[in-house]
């Protein structure tokens, strides 16, 4: 699917924003203390500014507004996230008040913007999953979920963003695939969003090296809360027969989300918070057994890619067995893949 020369003029004009946002707001990091210091387990050298949530938002709601395409809900919950995410860069917070403001985030999307998980997807027999009332508490989950998984994955340069970056490719050529394209005005905040990202992104791989910059919490609540936003969306949108399938939709974010699910699971068995910070991400992983982080980055963009299309395969002989198999996923993934990681880091 090619973009329309408009589409294209705007995206490569969104990243230039990025990029310039970026120059411009360094000195203000670095004056409010808003930076990364080496020490403990971060091994980068020098101050590095926390900037790229507070770019990626101001660029993508500033692009909007000059195109009378704002979505309040969406950038009511992102500011929500982005005050939440600035204050635990700078302070610290405790685990339970960032719970709470991204509890806060996602009633919004909900209930302002409209939002929740209706159906599972088609039954075998060609009826419909609908959920009722109990829609609404797994929206909440999912949307939770994503936020701290994207969160959760924001360990190496590069990671969340490229992550995020490459679900969004997949939900649009997904929904291109199935014959169901996105709306213009959805595919017009995916790409703006997405620039948004990729100004942030070339800087925080080192593009130039003096100007690098970090993702911080506030950007990786962000890309986890326009996730799932734009996920549920796409899947349950009306009528229900015109839709993402709703089992495949775990399959684009299903790298970050098997990963937390299994690294919580590893916490509370040694009796740990599943909050607490230690080095048993993936990335961390694969890193412990001499890959580099490029390296890394390349190979995790690469599960990523094949689980998505993994997915989409298993979807076309229904959204049963393709939710099943999901559901299955964290158990192998666990049993042969970070506990056999585990031991070579050994």
């Amino acid at each position: 699917m090619s973009l329309s020369p408009f589409l294209s003029t705007l995206a490569l004009a969104t990243v230039a924003i990025s990029l310039t946002l970026s120059f411009i707001l360094r000195p203000l990091a670095a004056r409010h203390g808003l930076v990364d210091k080496p020490g403990g387990r971060k091994t980068h050298t020098g101050d590095i500014p926390l900037l790229g949530g507070v770019v990626i938002f101001l660029t993508f709601s500033a692009v909007l507004v000059y195109l009378s395409a704002l979505n309040a809900p969406l950038i009511i919950a992102m500011a929500l996230l982005l005050v939440l995410g600035l204050c635990d860069d700078r302070y610290d917070l405790k685990p339970t008040y960032k719970l709470l403001g991204q509890v806060g985030a996602a009633f919004i999307l909900m209930f302002a913007g409209d939002i929740h998980i209706a159906s599972l997807g088609s039954l075998p027999g060609g009826g419909e999953l609908l959920l009722g009332i109990w829609g609404y508490p797994l929206t909440l989950i999912a949307i939770v979920g994503l936020i701290n998984a994207l969160n959760m994955s924001d360990g190496i340069d590069g990671l969340a963003a490229s992550l995020a970056l490459m679900a969004l490719a997949h939900l649009v050529m997904a929904m291109q695939l199935i014959g169901r394209p996105l709306g213009d005005d959805v595919l017009l905040e995916v790409i703006v969003f997405s620039a948004a990202i990729l100004g942030f992104f070339l800087l925080n791989i080192g593009l130039i090296k003096s100007q690098k910059v970090f993702l911080g919490d506030t950007g990786s609540m962000i890309l986890g809360l326009f996730l799932a936003y734009h996920l549920i969306l796409a899947s349950q949108r009306q009528p229900l027969t015109d839709t993402l399938p709703t089992s495949l939709v775990p399959w684009m974010v299903a790298l970050p989300v098997v990963d937390t699910l299994t690294l919580i699971y590893r916490r509370l068995r040694q009796g740990l918070s599943p909050m607490a910070p230690d080095r048993t991400h993936l990335h961390h992983l694969l890193m412990d057994t001499g890959l580099s982080a490029r390296i890394t980055l390349i190979v995790m963009l690469i599960m990523a890619d094949v689980l998505f299309w993994s997915g989409f395969v298993l979807s076309q002989f229904g959204g049963f067995v393709a939710g099943v198999v999901f559901i299955l996923l964290p158990f192998f993934y666990y049993g042969f893949v970070t506990k056999k990681l585990s031991v070579k880091s050994k």
